[in-house]
């Protein structure tokens, strides 16, 4: 199977730093696609990103290979994305 070259893209803004939340990997790839080539239903992905302190490390290491990335770089993406949604949750 060919993979996107979108997901090149992202990799390279990955590396560069200029994406610091999961979330936004999607204004670049779509979540769709994502979820798809991980084999998950769309449904079950777009619970997971409201929720992203529910992947699981398989969950990650699939998405790093996706990116061709260290899963690091996918944990630290989520890591920020719950403690953001912590703060957005705390101030309501």
């Amino acid at each position: 199977m060919v993979k996107d070259r979108r997901y090149n893209r992202v990799k390279k803004l990955l590396l560069a730093g200029y994406i610091t939340g999961f979330r936004e990997l999607f204004d670049h790839i779509p979540k769709t696609l994502v979820g798809k080539d991980l084999g998950m239903h769309n449904q079950t992905f777009s619970k997971l990103l409201d929720r992203p302190e529910n992947f699981t490390l398989l969950n990650i290491s699939r998405i790093a290979a996706l990116f061709e990335v260290e899963e690091k770089i996918i944990i630290d993406l989520i890591y920020t994305e719950c403690a953001i949604n912590r703060r957005l949750k705390n101030e309501r």
